[in-house]
């Protein structure tokens, strides 16, 4: 009973701060993409137009690798563990265990 009203509370503090927390991922982003603009134009000053190029591409390529990995993977990592509980199954089982 303990576990359950703790769990209530967790997930009441989650959801007030969510709007927070996307606005703060959020802005991360938008700073990271405004950087990103200028860096290349920095670059394209500095280096020209081939140099600057050569510099990114592989900068480019690396990029689109991790998007791809990142959303045509499933998520679900129970093939991973060769058929063990996830760990957070395995935690509450044991607090279980420890109970009785």
């Amino acid at each position: 009973m303990t576990l359950s009203k703790r769990a209530v509370n967790v997930a009441a503090t989650a959801n007030r701060w969510f709007f927070l927390v996307a606005a703060i991922r959020i802005t991360n982003a938008l700073s990271l993409c405004i950087l990103a603009c200028a860096v290349l134009a920095a670059s394209y000053v500095v280096l020209g137009y081939f140099l600057m190029l050569a510099a990114f591409v592989p900068l480019a390529i690396t990029s689109l690798v991790f998007l791809l990995l990142r959303h045509c993977v499933p998520i679900g990592r129970s093939d991973l563990l060769d058929g063990q509980p996830e760990p957070e199954e395995a935690r509450l089982k044991a607090m279980e265990d420890r109970r009785q």
